[in-house]
């Protein structure tokens, strides 16, 4: 892991740059009143998303520790929630992408992760939405049902509240039924950027999370950029090269904030923080 990183670190100083760094106080929820639509406040909106029951033992063989779960590899998904919410409430950014040079990295078991430790703060909404339309995990990840796509959601054809699953009281899920052949053209539509504002406006989240492409995959990702105020890159620690994620890093910088990078999958053990195998550490 320290090879890795030490690499990283020469391959940005001849860049000239470096991506942002995190710190550790968890932030907080908007506190001013919610904003009123057709009659129903910001809790009953909530509390009208569909709530599924978690199985715990379908996520732990997913490797979801965190929802629910005392296991120590949950303490290093808590640390990596705590740093970015920190980091991006002190830059004022509410959303945030994950992605990864190549497949394979597990960043949507991140993802589920992050939400299912999210879930357990009950001052913090979250929205996670799945944009690995071709690919999608999240929904066989998490033994969740959706009612259609995510690409129906933003193409107008299938209201927000109708199709999202709530985790726990606060965190809603947006989740793929199926595959999407071609999604492309949700990423370059403009009436996706007002669909998510508006999902922004009416849920008052405190972060919204996207699981989106691998970078090298296709373009996808690229495409969704403008709508995200950082992103977050996993990098498998047995597999990812080191050229791949300074040029990954490079490409997304061109296109919004790098927030920080994920070690997975990494074989170590620190029993401070819990970490083990397929666990994460940022950096």
């Amino acid at each position: 892991m320290e090879k890795l990183q030490a690499a990283l670190e020469k391959a940005r100083e001849r860049r000239g740059d470096a991506p942002t760094s995190s710190g550790i106080v968890e932030a907080r929820p908007d506190t001013a009143a919610p904003r009123e639509r057709g009659g129903s406040s910001l809790d009953q909106r909530w509390g009208a998303l569909e709530e599924f029951q978690i199985d715990p033992a379908h996520l732990i063989k997913n490797r979801v520790f965190s929802a629910g779960s005392k296991q120590s590899e949950a303490a290093s998904f808590d640390v990596l929630r705590t740093k970015a919410l920190k980091q991006m409430e002190k830059n004022g950014w509410k959303r945030l992408a994950v992605t990864s040079a190549n497949s394979g990295a597990g960043k949507s078991t991140v993802c589920c992760n992050l939400a299912s430790s999210i879930a357990r703060q009950r001052s913090i909404r979250a929205i996670l939405m799945d944009l690995d339309m071709r690919r999608p995990a999240l929904a066989e990840i998490l033994g969740v049902k959706p009612s259609g796509t995510v690409a129906d959601v933003l193409h107008g054809h299938l209201p927000f509240e109708q199709h999202a699953r709530r985790l726990g009281p606060n965190v809603a899920l947006s989740l793929n039924a199926h595959r999407v052949k071609d999604p492309s053209d949700v990423f370059l539509n403009t009436l996706t950027t007002d669909i998510v504002d508006r999902i922004e406006a009416d849920y008052k989240p405190s972060i919204m999370l996207f699981d989106v492409p691998p970078m090298f995959v296709n373009d996808d990702a690229a495409a969704f950029f403008t709508n995200v105020d950082c992103v977050l890159i996993v990098a498998d620690a047995e597999r990812s090269k080191v050229a791949d994620l300074d040029r990954c890093e490079k490409e997304v910088a061109e296109h919004t904030n790098v927030l920080g990078m994920v070690l997975n999958k990494c074989r170590h053990s620190d029993e401070g923080y819990g970490y083990g195998y397929n666990s994460s550490e940022s950096y």
